[in-house]
């Protein structure tokens, strides 16, 4: 595509008119939002990167993942969803060795449906989701994996959220549990801070506990950029999880 092509394309997303349906986006956080992508629209959700650092054994890493997620609405109710990371590169150190390695990520598909609820101050969500063996390694899972999360979010007012969030994932012969609560608020009409803490139990790994935030910024009405930022809380936990991202909602 010619750079003028792509700077019209990038014009037209970030001065596109306000849509009155445009849903909740499902980063940045460790939690997915409770909202679904109207059918017959798409939401694009891109890290910028997303960043990952941990030492542990004398090894430190620090991951760059450009992760890339695409939600589909099929109903009402129901979306799709694929993601992948299509560009990662992982720094590896010890005392004698430093190595690095490039290369893109497994694919993930999911469904994602909006459960009833009696109280419009009251919504809560289940995302389905198979990740398939397709990235290069040191990138990939090797094989197959599954998650099951479920997330709610309670409206204290008009304003305040408080979220929680929890989740299932198997894979490699390993299950792992993770646990979220998160509290949200606005700091202006567009611009909206949110604190979050979450735990992982795993079968055979240290448990990991991170607390951490971010905040998010609605660029036009169907445009969020976004920064976050979670510190581990153990020195078996992740060291730093932290990125900038951007999503944008088309009908």
């Amino acid at each position: 595509m010619k750079s003028s092509h792509l700077m019209t394309a990038v014009l037209l997303v970030f001065t596109a008119p306000a849509l009155a349906d445009t849903p909740g986006f499902d980063r940045p956080g460790i939690a997915f939002s409770t909202s679904i992508v109207p059918a017959g629209s798409f939401a694009w959700e891109q890290g910028l990167p997303d960043v990952v650092r941990d030492s542990s054994d004398g090894t430190k890493t620090t991951l760059y993942a450009a992760t890339t997620r695409i939600r589909a609405g099929l109903g009402e109710h129901l979306e799709m969803q694929i993601d992948t990371a299509l560009f990662n590169h992982l720094d590896t150190s010890s005392a004698d060795t430093t190595n690095s390695d490039e290369g893109y990520g497994d694919t993930g598909l999911a469904l994602k449906v909006a459960l009833p609820s009696n109280s419009s101050r009251f919504s809560w969500a289940a995302l389905g989701r198979v990740s398939f063996a397709t990235g290069k390694a040191p990138f990939t899972a090797g094989q197959a994996q599954y998650s099951l999360g479920t997330a709610a979010g309670w409206n204290l007012n008009d304003t305040h959220v408080v979220g929680f969030y929890a989740d299932f994932d198997h894979g490699n012969g390993q299950n792992s549990y993770t646990l979220s609560p998160s509290f949200s608020f606005p700091v202006i009409d567009t611009v909206a801070v949110f604190l979050e803490a979450g735990v992982t139990y795993a079968d055979q790994s240290p448990d990991d506990l991170v607390a951490g935030g971010g905040l998010t910024w609605m660029v036009t009405p169907i445009v969020q950029l976004d920064l976050y930022a979670d510190w581990g809380l153990t020195s078996s936990s992740t060291d730093l999880a932290m990125g900038i991202g951007v999503s944008a909602f088309f009908k």
